[in-house]
């Protein structure tokens, strides 16, 4: 029996966008209001690692197409690489879906599939096949 094949193409998630900004804002704002002023220091750690979460997830290195072919999902990024899966998800819910990418820097493999970024139709395909794994 021959495997389906399904290709999903991703847009650059808004609400991804916004989650990162505003949770960074947040910690900031945090350790900015610390009543120790060498805590204030760990804002440009933080900085850095939103930035650079930044570039992975909204970047040229964004994720731009998911596809099952052959049994194996294969991810393309917004400079055209092909990249395999090795494991399809790591978490998934009703809205998201979190994916394990070894081809990023330590700290950054982790990405997730934002609600936004797949149409109605495109989640259920790609559910339906989420679902058979």
């Amino acid at each position: 029996m021959q495997k389906t094949a399904i290709a999903v193409n991703l847009k650059v998630s808004s609400w991804g966008r916004v989650c990162l900004v505003m949770v960074t804002l947040l910690v900031a704002l945090a350790l900015l209001l610390h009543p120790q002023p060498w805590v204030a220091f760990l804002v440009l750690p933080l900085v850095f690692f939103a930035w650079q979460r930044w570039k992975v997830d909204f970047g040229c290195r964004a994720p731009r197409r998911i596809e099952f072919q052959e049994g194996a999902w294969w991810l393309t990024d917004a400079q055209g690489e092909l990249q395999r899966l090795p494991s399809v998800v790591l978490w998934k819910s009703f809205t998201w879906l979190a994916f394990y990418l070894p081809w990023r820097p330590l700290g950054l493999r982790s990405w997730m599939l934002w609600p936004d970024a797949l149409s109605a139709e495109e989640r259920r395909l790609l559910r339906s096949r989420l679902h058979k794994h």
